[in-house]
This record gives C-alpha cells, structure tokens and sequence, in this order.
C-alpha cells in the first residue's frame, strides 16, 4: 500500500484489531489455569492480573464493527449477502472442524456444529448485530438520541447489576436487601434494546464521530486505569474472602471492563500512527485478524500437548513466550488460509 493510501487511510482500526486479537489470546492463554491453580500462589496471582488487563478485547472488538458499518450506508441485501453470509459461512465451517477434531459421540459433535467451539460464540453475536443495523443505524446516526441511549444502557447494563454484585460480596444487612430492589424494578422494566453488545456497537461509532479535546481525553484515561486497577483488585479481595477464583468482574458486562474498554479504544483512536513502515505491517496483519482468531485455541491446545505451559517456568515468562508463539503460528496460518481459494471464504 502507497504512502498516501496509507495516510488517507483510518490506521487506527487496523491497530485496534491486531492488538484486540493479541489480547483475546492473552486471556485464552492466561485463562488456562487460572480456576484450577492454588489461589494465593504467585502463578494464580500472575494469571489474574494478566487475565484481568485484556478483558476489553471483546469490547473493543464490538466497538470496531459498530464503528465501520454504522458510518456507512450499506443495503440490507448486502449486508446478508457479503458479511452475514461470510461470517456464518466461517461460523459452520470451523465449528465443523472443530467437532471433528474435539472427539466424543455423534450427537454430542452434531450439536457442536451449531453450538461452535467455546470462543466462536462471538460470530452469532456479531450476526445479530448487523441483522439489527437497519433498527440501530437510526440511534447512532442522532448524536443526543445515542447518548441517551449509552447512558441508559449504562445505568441499566453495568451500573446496576455491579452495584449488586458489590453488594452482595461486601454487603451486609440491611445493603444486602437492596440487590432484590434493583431486580424487582429493572426485570419489570423489561427494556431489552439496551441489553447486552448493542451498546458496544453504538459506542463505537458514537467515539468515531464525536472528537474529544485533551481534558475529556485524560478524564478517560484515569477512568480506565481505574477500571484495570479495579478488575485486578476485585477479584483478588473476593477470590480471597470466598477461597474461590472469583470471576464476577471479569465480566464484559461490568462497569471496571467497561472502563478499560472505552480507555484502549480512545487510546488508540488519538494515539498518532506516524510511523509508515509499522503502519503498513499493521494494515497487512489486520486482514488476517480473523483467521488467528478462529485458530488460536487449536493453536493454544498443540503447544500445551507439547508440555509446553505457563506452569514450566516462571508464570510471567512463560505466559509472555507462549502468547507470543501462538499470536506467531495463528498469523502464519491466516495468512497462508487466505491464499488458498477455496478456504479463504471462511477466514
């Protein structure tokens, strides 16, 4: 890609998604252990903290999509015809691999097939989200009807049910009441527009658009370390209260990955990209985002055949070295994936 195409282009996107795609398979890696490992021990406190500093990959990953798609006028026919049917021809296509080689009965792979693998949850989701853009697209585009919308999603999304979740790890009587409060008046409310990846969608595209000045920029930031902080001391005080790996706030869904999720994103946007060279690499290797992706587990499993784990050497290393390999051989695969005709369709 020439200079300029380079220049003219949003770089930053291309950023967002290689480093999202590095920090899911931070979790995954980092994840492997960590409810099995003694608490307390120097290796679970190293899987918790690194588990706790990539939760917004999946966020951000939302934020991404809703971003592009909702700043362009694409026609419903082709939305089914060329994303939706690319990613659910992806969708069925690893899930058949997958079962093929993750083994048990013929029932049990049938029904993986349309389940999918344990991270390919993300594709149906993403599915749901553009079947949706018709509906979201309106929201979006009206900058104080999509801040309602964020802020309400908010209050009614995060705020609330960690309030709860708080309450009820360090809550005693009468707080503990409160929770039964909330429940009682939001399950009434019954709003499910706002539930759940929308507001990711709507997020992204709403700090695509709007341009935010240093102050607003900083506030964000202290707002996200105290997110990370937040994520990473949590969990320890509850995993130690309870004597059990506490995953509450590691949550997409929780107001502290929230947090981290709005400061990478914003990070990201404002960070200046002026080196050529890297950017290029970093346009390249974003095409091939998905595919490391949708390999990354098998990828993960292989090495972890091999003896190789994060319980080899020390945690820190060993977690940093076998990330790394993996990030490596699932690029490698994408790239060669997607020059083969027929299969570059599903990657």
């Amino acid at each position: 890609m020439d200079n300029q195409a380079v220049e003219n282009r949003k770089v930053y996107f291309d950023y967002m998604r290689v480093f999202a795609t590095i920090a899911v398979i931070l979790l995954h890696v980092s994840g492997d252990g960590y409810n099995t490992t003694a608490i307390n021990s120097l290796h679970w406190h190293v899987l918790e903290v690194s588990n706790s500093l990539v939760r917004w990959g999946v966020s951000v990953f939302v934020m991404i999509s809703g971003a592009l798609f909702l700043s362009r006028d694409i026609p419903l026919k082709k939305i089914y015809s060329k994303y939706i049917l690319h990613l659910a021809t992806a969708f069925f296509a690893w899930s058949i691999f997958y079962a093929i080689i993750g083994g048990g009965t013929l029932s049990e792979r049938v029904l993986a097939v349309f389940s999918g693998h344990f991270h390919m949850w993300f594709i149906p989701m993403i599915i749901g989200l553009y079947m949706c853009i018709p509906f979201i697209k309106p929201i979006a585009n009206n900058q104080k009807i999509s801040r309602y919308y964020i802020i309400l999603s908010f209050l009614l999304v995060f705020i609330i049910p960690e309030i709860n979740s708080l309450i009820g790890d360090f809550g005693t009587y009468p707080l503990t009441f409160i929770p039964r409060i909330f429940s009682a008046l939001t399950g009434n409310l019954s709003i499910k527009m706002v539930l759940g990846f929308p507001v990711f969608f709507v997020l992204g595209h709403h700090l695509n658009t709007v341009i935010l000045d240093k102050k607003q920029r900083r506030i964000i930031y202290i707002l996200g370390i105290i997110g990370f902080l937040s994520t990473i001391i949590l969990c320890i005080v509850v995993t130690m209260k309870t004597g059990k790996a506490c995953t509450t706030y590691l949550e997409t869904f929780t107001v502290n990955v929230f947090l981290e999720a709005l400061a990478v994103f914003v990070w990201i946007k404002y960070k200046k990209w002026d080196n050529i060279k890297l950017n290029n690499i970093m346009i390249k290797l974003s095409k091939y985002c998905f595919g490391a992706y949708l390999i990354h587990p098998l990828i993960i499993r292989l090495i972890d055949k091999t003896g190789l784990n994060t319980f080899v050497f020390n945690p820190i290393i060993s977690i940093i070295f076998i990330t790394i390999t993996v990030t490596a051989i699932s690029y490698v695969i994408s790239i060669i994936l997607n020059h083969i005709p027929f299969i570059r369709r599903t990657v």
